[in-house]
């Protein structure tokens, strides 16, 4: 039924309920880290949002000065 073991092997309440409380503390440092990486992850991807937005919108506007100015030398080209 129960493995061979001398009773030196057997856990007491007081080391099981000292293990829980040591396993609950661990756990809500674990908890702290987790949710400090998620502020941070957070944070990052705002930042790389603003990038992004920035880059795109000059991006655009660049993109819509060179046609402009293609299309306007076309034209002159064209007469």
């Amino acid at each position: 039924m129960f493995p061979p073991v001398g009773w030196a092997d057997v856990a007491t309440k007081s080391e099981l309920d000292s293990l829980r409380a040591e396993m609950r503390s661990e756990f809500g440092s674990v908890r702290s880290e987790f949710s400090a990486v998620r502020a941070d992850m957070r944070t990052l991807e705002a930042n790389l949002r603003t990038e992004m937005h920035q880059s795109i919108r000059a991006q655009t506007w660049a993109l819509v000065a060179w046609t402009t100015g293609l299309a306007g030398l076309i034209v002159a080209l064209g007469r």
